[in-house]
């Protein structure tokens, strides 16, 4: 008797399974903010500084280096058709996945990978506040309560935001809000050098 194997799930299926499931079930979510045009590692969050986002489906996610991960390993009875049963993960991570029958443990470590936040607020400031000036200024926004609460007047009439998430998440937000705050700067330092 031969084993019936099922066809391996699609990228696209699974994309879209944890598309909604972010916004439907309370118990599992994934670490990182879920955007379609941009594709993710589902643990770390590694998106390739952009190069493979697109608007058009899901291109960039087949064209991304992210591999079609089982949470549920089909050695352990985990399915292939079942989109739930996946995760895509960057090819860092997915050696490090953990081979279990528990949906639970698996779900811990995919949330244990996320970059602490001293380590990505470090890398924001080399990032977006390289220039002394604008870090001078920034620190002088980020000084002050009143500056901080003019910024977000400022940011929320001059920027837009994506849709998403309906819970507040540092890890989603704080990085959103640096290219904001160099714009901000600039404003800043353009209303200085009017005469």
């Amino acid at each position: 008797m031969t084993r019936k194997t099922s066809k391996m799930c699609s990228i696209r299926r699974i994309v879209e399974h944890w598309e909604e499931a972010c916004y439907k079930h309370e118990t599992e979510k994934l670490p990182i903010y879920l955007d379609l045009g941009e594709p993710t590692c589902f643990a770390c969050g590694e998106s390739w500084q952009g190069e493979f986002d697109g608007r058009r489906g899901f291109t960039g996610w087949a064209k991304a280096p992210l591999e079609r991960a089982h949470i549920i390993p089909r050695s352990l009875g985990g399915a292939d058709d079942d989109p739930s049963n996946f995760v895509m993960l960057c090819d860092s991570c997915h050696p490090q996945n953990p081979h279990t029958t528990s949906r639970t443990v698996y779900m811990k470590w995919l949330h244990s990978l996320k970059p602490n936040k001293e380590a990505l607020l470090k890398n924001l400031i080399k990032t977006w506040l390289s220039d002394k000036e604008d870090l001078k200024i920034a620190t002088a926004i980020w000084s002050d309560r009143a500056e901080i609460e003019q910024f977000y007047e400022w940011r929320s009439n001059n920027t837009s935001f994506h849709f998403g998430t309906k819970d507040w998440s540092w890890d989603d937000n704080v990085p959103k809000m640096f290219p904001d705050l160099i714009v901000y700067i600039e404003s800043i330092k353009n209303s200085e050098n009017k005469p």
